[in-house]
């Protein structure tokens, strides 16, 4: 799973696994561990949840949770949905937009495995 910050832009991509696990309802997560200590991780995880009406999000103590209906992350396993989004107003003047996605693979092959288990991309010819 990958993780895509820009200014209040939240982005995750999953690769066909991590989609098809989700579906099945399982929380994927994946971590970035900036030191030897344990709570110098930064985790991030989807979390299908069959209570859900729409995309949440919560920030606790390191971790950045996206909660998703289970029923619409079944949707998207099984058709050619692209992904999911969901706008937040924070203020007057911000919003928080967040997005879950398939990882499609690049156009150009590349060599250091970020290709690995993408769905094709739709745009390759």
């Amino acid at each position: 799973m990958k993780l895509r910050i820009l200014g209040n832009s939240i982005r995750l991509r999953l690769t066909r696994a991590e989609v098809a696990a989700a579906a099945m309802g399982s929380a994927v997560e994946a971590r970035c561990v900036f030191g030897p200590d344990p709570a110098s991780a930064l985790v991030y995880s989807l979390v299908p949840d069959e209570h859900a009406a729409q995309l949440s999000v919560s920030w606790l103590s390191g971790s950045l949770t996206i909660r998703a209906p289970l029923p619409l992350i079944q949707q998207w396993n099984d058709s050619d949905m692209v992904g999911m989004e969901r706008t937040w107003r924070q203020t007057e003047d911000a919003r928080l937009r967040v997005l879950v996605e398939k990882d499609f693979s690049c156009l150009k092959p590349r060599d250091d495995g970020e290709d690995l288990d993408t769905f094709p991309n739709p745009e390759a010819t």
